[in-house]
């Protein structure tokens, strides 16, 4: 088995047979990959290394919230699948005490409301809570394609002697994400609401066997999915062996990884 050679039909069933894979994340995101390495043969290693957490203060979020079930925002931005469960399961807590369900509460407070996101994962997981996003970058997926896709905002007629009001965007984010999409959207004239939806935290060390492992080469492949991964990989795993195969699910992610000094081998189109 030659690791270095497998990417050019590793979408087959059975392309990575005999492949060990490490895939460092938050436990959906973990799963679902796992579930598609192992439809091509691979064996998928899952290690915990990032955990979501809700915001120490909730005041902000709830209130933000509040404004989304009234209708003032013209959009709303979730930039990935933890975002979008984080915001289901604290609308369910606030919607009609709890009796709602995460995967019901977020289409009522959503409403009408326009939503965007990054690309067709968190899409899919905005529709398993009943939500259908209304733009889904088709180039990069990343804070510069989502940008490049967005609309203009629109000036509303203005009342006697006041300004038109520009639209408005809610913007929900990790703790550790970047400024980058509610920059972009301010300067491009939006009024923009920008709070934390959760928190990222580390959760135990994984167990010496899986750093020895990473540290002997054992592991094929490492796959990650965010900056914040990418972080907590160096920190409670260590840099992978020379010769693993190393990839990133974007360019936020691959630049990251470079930073940390790991040599990124895949990042897709």
């Amino acid at each position: 088995m030659d690791p270095t050679t497998p990417a050019a039909d590793a979408t087959r069933p059975g392309a990575l047979d005999g492949w060990q894979v490490l895939v460092p994340g938050a436990a959906e995101w973990g799963r679902r990959i796992a579930g598609l390495l192992a439809d091509r043969g691979a064996r998928t290693v899952l290690v915990p290394v990032v955990e979501v957490a809700p915001p120490d203060d909730l005041t902000c979020l709830d209130s933000a919230l509040a404004a989304l079930a009234r209708g003032d925002y013209d959009w709303l931005v979730v930039t990935s699948p933890a975002t979008v469960l984080s915001l289901s399961a604290r609308v369910a807590t606030l919607a009609n005490r709890g009796r709602q369900t995460p995967s019901t509460a977020l289409g009522t407070f959503v409403g009408e409301t326009a939503v965007a996101t990054l690309g067709p994962g968190c899409a899919r997981v905005l529709e398993r809570s009943g939500v259908t996003a209304a733009l889904v970058p088709t180039g990069e997926r990343s804070s510069a394609g989502l940008l490049a896709a967005f609309p203009e905002p629109p000036v509303a007629p203005p009342a006697a002697g006041t300004l038109g009001r520009a639209g408005r965007v809610l913007v929900a984010r990790s703790d550790l994400a970047s400024s980058t999409v509610s920059d972009g959207l301010t300067a491009r004239g939006w009024q923009v609401d920008d709070v934390v939806a959760y928190r990222t935290i580390t959760p135990d060390q994984p167990g010496a066997r899986i750093r020895a492992q990473a540290r002997a080469g054992e592991f094929d492949a490492v796959l990650l999915g965010a900056p914040s991964t990418v972080d907590a990989l160096v920190e409670l795993v260590g840099a992978p062996a020379a010769g693993t195969v190393l990839g990133c699910v974007g360019p936020r992610t691959a630049r990251t990884a470079t930073e940390q000094g790991l040599t990124v081998d895949v990042v897709p189109p």
